[in-house]
Order: C-alpha cells, then sequence, then structure tokens
C-alpha cells in the first residue's frame, strides 16, 4: 500500500470487502487508513501511526489477528 496514490485508497476504502498490505506509516492516505474501521485486521509489527486496536508486543514471525468471530495471535510456519 506505500506505493498507492490517494486515488487508489479513494476507489478502494469505499469497498465492502479489501485486503490492504504494506507499511502503514508510509502509505499517503495512513490517517484515512487507521481511522476506517474493518473486519478483520492482522498485523505483523505495531505500526507508529494509532490504530483503532492495541496490539501487542510480537515475536519475529508471529502476528495479531483481530476479527469479528477471533482473535489471537497468529503464526508463519517456516518449513
Amino acid at each position: 500500500m506505500e506505493v498507492f496514490s490517494k486515488a487508489v485508497f479513494d476507489a478502494c476504502l469505499s469497498k465492502e470487502k479489501v485486503i490492504l498490505s504494506g507499511n502503514i506509516d508510509v502509505c499517503v492516505d495512513r490517517e484515512r487508513i487507521s481511522k476506517k474501521v474493518f473486519r478483520t485486521i492482522i498485523t505483523f509489527s505495531k505500526p507508529e501511526i494509532s490504530l483503532p486496536i492495541e496490539i501487542p508486543i510480537l515475536e519475529k514471525y508471529t502476528g495479531f489477528l483481530l476479527g469479528n468471530n477471533k482473535n489471537g495471535i497468529v503464526e508463519i510456519q517456516k518449513d
């Protein structure tokens, strides 16, 4: 998401189902994205910008998932 313009976010943030992936701290529309309520959020690090959720301290290869029916730590499995 750090390479998109505000015009791209104008088009996609109005949609019901959208996946945003990238570094929110360097995104041109970070303020608007940080205030939008999403059904599910998965983060692998705590961004500098405030989000509407409290993100725990995360170890390497772990993330935090918060959704309507589930929440907790997710882990990337390496073979």
